[in-house]
């Protein structure tokens, strides 16, 4: 089989080779984040070393969301949630309960 010389052939040869070297390129920063975060998470794991396995947890969800802000990437969600059984992450604003009868909870709640 003999390789297509054709302009449109080179083309495309030249554009997929850009992809390539676009996505390799990419990789590579996606790695470096990773890093970043698993870094991050690290050190806050290290902080922690006498927490329960569940701190751990929320400090990769808060070192996460820390992440997301500072670096602009994503939508930092005042609340996060997960169902197992719909593998789903629902996310909403807390908002204070008006119709709480503990007077110490009213207090805390006044905007």
């Amino acid at each position: 089989m003999e390789r297509d010389e054709s302009a449109l052939a080179n083309e495309m040869r030249q554009v997929l080779e850009g992809l390539m070297k676009t996505s390799y390129d990419l990789s590579k920063v996606i790695a470096i984040l990773g890093l970043v975060q698993l870094s991050c998470g690290a050190w806050v794991a290290y902080t922690t070393l006498f927490a329960t396995f569940g701190l751990g947890v929320v400090d990769a969800l808060l070192v996460q969301n820390t992440l997301k802000y500072l670096l602009q990437f994503g939508q930092v969600s005042p609340y996060l949630g997960y169902n197992a059984l719909k593998d789903f992450f629902p996310t909403m604003a807390m908002k204070p309960n008006l119709q709480c009868s503990n007077l110490a909870c009213l207090e805390r709640q006044v905007l």
